[in-house]
Order: structure tokens, then C-alpha cells, then sequence
């Protein structure tokens, strides 16, 4: 965890051109593994799932708050709709490789901001 650590900001967050970076060269893996061999393919496989986690944790950083079901003035639509925009995108630009950083991302979130989960009744009994 303390490798992780450098990445982050003081308030928890990713800086705007890790995450570009991390999402590009993501992309780049993923779009280049079809092509390779089988033992290539899974090493580009596992660094594109590595470079997407990051990715996912940010966008669950901005999507969680707006997802707060006490909120009255809270839009759940455009949000639950940006969520599955999210995973739609994530699939379609880099395959099935998006689905378990999309769960890592969450296990990020949780591990890294977990008061951005207590607005959820199954997440308060943690502390």
C-alpha cells in the first residue's frame, strides 16, 4: 500500500495527467494484446488491468458523492446512467480487462475513501 501512496494527492485523489497517462497506456495494451501471443497476451492483459484501476477509482471518486440517496436535489438518473456509461465505455474500449478494474477501482475507493461510501447503508458498519 505504501507503493500506492506517491500517486495520490493529499486529498486522496489522482492528479488529472496520472490518469490520462494510465488510461492511454491502458489503451494501448489492450488494443495491442489480440495480437500477440498467448503468454504476450496475458502480460498485456494484466498491465492493462493494473493501468485501469486508477481510472475506474477516479471515476467512482466523482460518481460516488452524487450518488448520495439522502440528497433530495440529486439527479439518480444522470448518475446511475453515468455509471453505466462508465462500464458500456470501459468494455467497449479495452474488452472484458474492464470489468475487474472497475471492481478493483471500487476496492480503491473503499480502501483510500471510505467516507464516501458511509451515505450507503451496507458500507456504515465499517468503522
Amino acid at each position: 500500500m505504501k507503493l500506492l501512496n506517491r500517486f495520490f494527492r493529499e486529498d486522496e485523489t489522482l492528479s488529472p495527467r496520472m490518469v490520462v497517462i494510465t488510461g492511454l497506456l491502458a489503451f494501448v495494451f489492450a488494443l495491442l494484446a489480440p495480437y500477440m501471443g498467448l503468454f504476450s497476451r496475458l502480460i498485456f492483459s494484466i498491465l492493462a488491468l493494473v493501468l485501469l484501476v486508477p481510472l475506474a477509482f477516479s471515476a467512482f471518486r466523482y460518481l460516488v458523492p452524487l450518488m448520495d440517496p439522502r440528497d433530495p436535489s440529486a439527479d439518480r438518473i444522470a448518475v446511475w446512467g453515468g455509471c453505466v456509461l462508465v462500464v458500456i465505455i470501459g468494455i467497449g474500449a479495452y474488452g472484458l480487462v474492464a470489468v475487474p478494474a472497475l471492481a478493483g477501482g471500487a476496492v480503491l475507493l473503499w480502501q483510500r475513501a471510505p467516507e464516501l461510501l458511509e451515505n450507503f447503508d451496507m458500507f456504515e458498519q465499517r468503522r
